[in-house]
Order: structure tokens, then C-alpha cells, then sequence
């Protein structure tokens, strides 16, 4: 069976700097200096106060599963993956992301949710993708 690649994001004048993070293994965030709001997604303004002076800072990369899916039908670029768990992810700053969960068993149950989770990269073509796995507990 020949399977597709799997999509490469292409980033663009406004993304650029969340991607180059993400070659170095380093996850980021928009953050407004007006206000201190963190930022989910890359903005050109503030969605809290308006203001435009964003900086992009590091995150922990650490958080907690807020929700999520056991995939199990998906398009032919990620068939080789199924079943895998596709969640939305609570950063410990407060914006929440769509990512997959890596090294857990793909449960339909509520078992994944508050888990503590903390960010990896995979590559994927010229670009490293950020994904997570659970954290383990402290002894």
C-alpha cells in the first residue's frame, strides 16, 4: 500500500517566527505588551486590548489535555497512524492548540482528560511539528 506524504505547513510573513521556532524545538507564543495577553494563534493585533506591539515569547511547553479524539478513519496521508488521539491542548499560559498525543493508548474514554502533557517536535518534511506526550508523574 503507497501512502501519501503528510502535509507540510507552509509559513507565511506572519507565521514565519512560530516555525522557526518550532525547527529549534522551541514552542511559541504571541504576547502583548500592552496587556500581557498570551496569543493562541499568530495575530497581527491584540485580541484582547487591539494594541499591534505583539512579541513572541517561549512557552513551558507544558499543559493539560482539555479535550479530545480518538481518530480512527483518516485521510490517506495519516492511515498508517490510526487509531491516534487528536486533542486540544491547555498550555500552562493559557491559550489552548490542536495537536496530537503520542505514546498513549488510544481510549474512548474521558481517561486523557486534565492529563499533563508536554511538547515534542516530528519532523515532517522541512519543518518540525509540535506534538505531545503525557507527562510522567513525580515519584
Amino acid at each position: 500500500m503507497r501512502t501519501e506524504p503528510k502535509p507540510v505547513p507552509e509559513p507565511t510573513p506572519l507565521t514565519a517566527p512560530y516555525w522557526d521556532a518550532a525547527r529549534k524545538g522551541e514552542l511559541v507564543l504571541q504576547r502583548c505588551r500592552g496587556c500581557e495577553e498570551a496569543i493562541g494563534y499568530p495575530r497581527l493585533n491584540c485580541p484582547n486590548c487591539g494594541s499591534t506591539e505583539l512579541a513572541w515569547l517561549p512557552t513551558a511547553g507544558t499543559g493539560r489535555v482539555w479535550s479530545y479524539v480518538v481518530v480512527e478513519r483518516a485521510e490517506p496521508a495519516f492511515a498508517a497512524d490510526v487509531p491516534y488521539i487528536l486533542a486540544v491542548i491547555e498550555l500552562d499560559e493559557g491559550p489552548r492548540l490542536l495537536s496530537v498525543v503520542k505514546d498513549v493508548e488510544a481510549r474512548h474514554d474521558t481517561s486523557l482528560i486534565d492529563q499533563r502533557v508536554q511538547v515534542g517536535f516530528e519532523m515532517r518534511g522541512d519543518q518540525q511539528i509540535p506534538i505531545f506526550t503525557v507527562q510522567e508523574e513525580a515519584a
